[in-house]
C-alpha cells in the first residue's frame, strides 16, 4: 500500500486520497504521523478533488493530526471538513464531525461545549436512526460526566457505548479505547477487579493491532490499580515500562494525559516502587504485563 501511495502521489493523487482514506484505521492505530504526512502531500497535489472526497480526506487528515498530539491544527481541518459535509447534506458525515469536534473541545478543557455537542449529536443520531453513531456521543457525554465527578453515570454511559460497538460486531481501534475508559472509571470507584479485567482486555486488543498509544493507557490504569491495591513494586514496574516505551518512540496524544496519570501514580514513591521502576525500564509493555 505504501508503494501504491508513493506512485499515486505523482500519477493519480485522487486515487491516492481514496487509498489513504481506506487506511485511516491503520494510520491512527500504528502510524499517525505518517498518515498526516500522506494526507497533507496528497491534498496539496490533488486538483480538482470531488467535494465529498475532500471532506473525507480533511476529516482523516484531522484524525491523524489529533492522534499525533496537535489538537489545534486538527481542529482547523475538522471545521473545514464539517463545512463540506454540511454543504453536501451528508448526515452521517456531519455526525462523525460533531463527535470529533466534541473530542477537541474536551482536549481544550471546554466541557460545556463537549456536553452541548454530545447532546446534539446523540439527539441527531437517534432521530435519524443512526444506531451505530450513538456510541460516539454516549462516550463524549461519559467523559463530561466524569469531569463533573459523576463517575457512576460516566461508567453507565461508557458501558452503553461499548455495548453498541459490540452489538455491531466490534471495532478494532475504538473498542480498546472504550474498554480502557471503563477500566479507569472502575478504578475510580474502587472496583479494582473489574478495572483489571477491562484494562487487560484493552491492552490485549490494542496490542493485536499494534496500537501502542491505547496500550499505554491500559498499562497506566493497571499501574493505578496496583497503586491503590498497595502493590508498589508492580505499579513501579508498569510505569517504568511506560517510560521505556516513551523513549522508543513518540506516543502522540498520550502526552496530553500523561501528567495527570503521573500525578496519581508517582506520589509518595516507596522503596518497592523505585525497585519496580528500575526493573520496568528494562521491559517492553508486553513483558511488563506478563
Amino acid at each position: 500500500m505504501r508503494a501504491a501511495l508513493d506512485w499515486a502521489l505523482s500519477e493519480d493523487s485522487v486515487l491516492g486520497l481514496e487509498l489513504a482514506i481506506s487506511l485511516e484505521q491503520f494510520w491512527v492505530a500504528t502510524s499517525p504521523h505518517e498518515g498526516r504526512q500522506r494526507f497533507e502531500a496528497l491534498l496539496e497535489r490533488a486538483e480538482p478533488v470531488p467535494l465529498e472526497l475532500r471532506a473525507r480526506a480533511l476529516r482523516d487528515l484531522a484524525g491523524t493530526t489529533e492522534v499525533s498530539g496537535d489538537i489545534e491544527r486538527a481542529a482547523v481541518a475538522y471545521e473545514r471538513s464539517l463545512e463540506f459535509f454540511e454543504h453536501l447534506a451528508k448526515k452521517k458525515g456531519i455526525l462523525r464531525l460533531l463527535h470529533r469536534l466534541a473530542n477537541i473541545a474536551r482536549a481544550r478543557g471546554d466541557f460545556a461545549r463537549t456536553r452541548n455537542l454530545g447532546e446534539e449529536g446523540l439527539q441527531r443520531a437517534r432521530s435519524g436512526g443512526y444506531r451505530y453513531e450513538e456510541f460516539d456521543f454516549l462516550s463524549s457525554l461519559s467523559h463530561t460526566e466524569s469531569r463533573e465527578g459523576n463517575i457512576e453515570r460516566a461508567l453507565e454511559l461508557q458501558l452503553s457505548a461499548l455495548a453498541i460497538v459490540r452489538e455491531a460486531g466490534g471495532w478494532a481501534w475504538g473498542e480498546p479505547q472504550y474498554l480502557g475508559t471503563v477500566a479507569e472509571y472502575c478504578c475510580l470507584l474502587d472496583r479494582l477487579d473489574d478495572a483489571t479485567t477491562y484494562a487487560r482486555q484493552s491492552f490485549r486488543l490494542s496490542c493485536g493491532i499494534g496500537d501502542r498509544i491505547t496500550a499505554t493507557y491500559a498499562i497506566a490504569v493497571l499501574a493505578l490499580v496496583a497503586r491503590r491495591s498497595g502493590d508498589d513494586e508492580t505499579a513501579g514496574r508498569l510505569w517504568g515500562a511506560i517510560e521505556a516505551e516513551e523513549e522508543r518512540a513518540f506516543l502522540g496524544w498520550w502526552q496530553t494525559d500523561r501528567e495527570e496519570y503521573a500525578r496519581r501514580i508517582l506520589t509518595a514513591k516507596s522503596a518497592d516502587f523505585e525497585r519496580g521502576l528500575a526493573a520496568g525500564r528494562q521491559l517492553t509493555l508486553e513483558e511488563a504485563v506478563t
